[in-house]
């Protein structure tokens, strides 16, 4: 819904006026408002959105504000037509993310409620990563390897926005660069799952200190399986942290489950 304010003259513009682009020359505002306005309540979570969006571990919807975002889905018509870059909303649960991937073009995650875990990766697969909480984002440079996951315990509904042009595509093709799995774990796992042989514990489970002298309950997020660790919640401080595999077998040093 539009509305229009009538004035008795055309308000001074600040600085030379730009040109308006040949396809918009002489168009109606209405029809200029109706082509670039897009409403949350028109998108729909596209979960087929990204090769690798099927694999437990990068399910996730995107909502296309303007352009593709990557999807491959240019087609779509229901998005505001793109000029210099491509607008989405992401709605990630906990344990999901996506995959290692590369642009041509800079990458932006803004996060707009919940928990981000953003990573960045280099040639050789030493990865850091960098926690971002709401109204934080990061830039990701042409070229650097980059991804993200959901550590949390909530919901992630984030905004990525990049300029338009060519990419590499982020799906199964990266998957197998950069995390190599078992012909198994492809099948039913992603790089953040479990696989039937592993020794890794049930995601969701909660543990305690098995020394008495420390007070720690923590809960199970998602394994990395290509460094061999485990990602861990520590419900006491909500803190995030890494622990080996091994703390998780029951003898003494480790963890005691307790749900």
């Amino acid at each position: 819904m539009f509305a229009f304010t009538s004035c008795a003259s055309p308000l001074p513009l600040a600085g030379r006026r730009a040109l308006n682009p040949p396809e918009l020359e002489g168009v109606p505002l209405e029809e200029i408002a109706a082509r670039y306005v897009a409403r949350f309540r028109d998108r729909k979570a596209d979960w087929a959105a990204f090769e690798d969006a099927s694999i437990e571990g990068y399910k996730r919807a995107q909502h296309r504000f303007i352009g593709a975002g990557g999807s491959g889905k240019h087609a779509d018509v229901n998005v505001i037509p793109p000029r210099g870059f491509a607008l989405s909303i992401m709605y990630v649960e906990p344990g999901q993310g996506n995959a290692a991937h590369t642009h041509e073009v800079e990458e932006v995650f803004f996060v707009l409620k919940g928990y981000l875990t953003a990573f960045i990766q280099d040639k050789g697969g030493r990865r850091l990563d960098i926690q971002l909480g709401p109204w934080e984002c990061i830039a990701c440079p042409p070229g650097v390897i980059h991804g993200y996951v959901n550590e949390s315990l909530e919901t992630l509904t984030c905004d990525i926005a990049k300029r338009t042009g060519e990419e590499l595509p982020a799906g199964a093709l990266d998957l197998k660069a950069l995390a190599p799995l078992s012909s198994e774990d492809m099948g039913s796992t992603s790089k953040y799952s479990q696989s039937k042989n592993s020794a890794f514990p049930p995601i969701g489970s909660k543990w305690k200190e098995r020394d008495l002298r420390v007070s720690r309950t923590i809960e199970v997020v998602r394994y990395d399986v290509a460094n061999g660790r485990v990602r861990i919640n520590c419900i006491e401080t909500q803190r995030l942290s890494w622990a080996k595999p091994e703390r998780f077998n029951g003898k003494s040093g480790g963890y005691a489950r307790i749900g």
